[in-house]
């Protein structure tokens, strides 16, 4: 293992942590805070780019882990240096796992990635060095945004949609936690974040996907996610599918059917829009028991819906 004394540092001066000359509060840095970055800045002000100025970015950011300039420093050395770029990406991988809401460590990863994708032939071997992180994390925190955001990023930039992996992935996080609507958003980006004909897109599958939502919906009537879900992809496919549709579907969650299972506030939101064209009445109705029956805290916005009904 590498340490500070394996390095020759009599030809550094180090900078001082500068503070405005009367500072609200001092922060008290600790000694080892102080002599790090001290040589870390007089190295950078240098533009040094060698095997001890590597060593110390990795001294920074493990006190540090949110400095950004650090990390952007240590990238430029790894490609001045030619690191090893697996070897790098294991070292990111310590690194996320000591500090889960850190979010410099994952655009610096894709910059590796990046670098990688150069020298690799199969982007399968890409993604192996990917996924067992992202699993762990996922598993560790279901609704850590970087990690998903990552995610993400990865389906955008190996065109990984409607993948088997990324699927089965979904499914089995929206099984586990069907209110994690992280796992719905990464659901509807795999599925059509790269369709942009909707007129073109096959209807069958379309159908099984609302199926899929709809028995979601019925597991848990008030969540919100699996609604927002079979919303968007109405709305995204609009010229094949109609909204009005779903009516059927959504009053068995409200006031006007007999002995509904639980009412959902939902389920109310979407059938006032259904209505809004064909009934305007009946959607004034439910906004008004929205306001002031199922959902009162947001009574000036279901005023607000109300009002907007007849100004068209």
């Amino acid at each position: 293992m590498v340490a500070f004394g394996d390095f020759e540092w009599n030809d550094i001066t180090p900078i001082d942590i500068a503070e405005t000359t009367a500072p609200l509060c001092h922060i008290l840095y600790t000694e080892e805070f102080k002599k790090v970055m001290g040589y870390a800045k007089a190295l950078m002000a240098r533009k040094e780019y060698s095997e001890r100025a590597y060593f110390i970015t990795d001294e920074v950011i493990n006190i540090a882990s949110a400095h950004y300039t650090v990390w952007k420093y240590r990238f430029d050395i790894v490609v001045h240096l030619k690191k090893n770029l697996v070897k790098e990406l294991d070292w990111c991988d310590n690194i996320a796992y000591e500090n889960e809401k850190n979010y410099q460590i994952w655009p610096y990863r894709q910059q590796i990635i990046e670098l990688l994708e150069k020298e690799t032939e199969s982007i399968d071997d890409l993604l192996k060095l990917e996924y067992p992180l992202l699993d762990i994390m996922i598993e560790q925190d279901s609704k850590n945004y970087h990690v998903w955001s990552h995610r993400r990023w990865l389906v955008e930039k190996f065109n990984l949609y409607r993948t088997q992996r990324e699927l089965e992935f979904t499914n089995d996080k929206i099984n586990l936690d069907v209110r994690n609507n992280s796992a719905w958003n990464h659901r509807f980006l795999v599925q059509f974040g790269d369709i942009v004909s909707n007129s073109r897109y096959d209807e069958k599958y379309l159908r099984d996907e609302i199926i899929l939502t709809k028995d979601k919906i019925d597991l848990c009537p008030e969540n919100s996610s699996s609604w927002n879900y079979l919303q968007a992809v109405y709305k995204k496919f609009s010229e094949i599918l109609s909204i009005d549709e779903l009516n059927s579907f959504t009053i068995q969650y409200t006031h006007l059917v007999e002995n509904p299972r639980v009412i959902s506030t939902q389920a109310l939101e979407l059938t006032a829009e259904i209505y809004q064209k064909s009934d305007k009445n009946k959607s004034e109705e439910i906004y008004e028991l929205l306001s002031t029956t199922y959902d009162p805290i947001r009574k000036n916005y279901w005023g607000f819906c109300k009002n907007l009904l007849y100004q068209a």
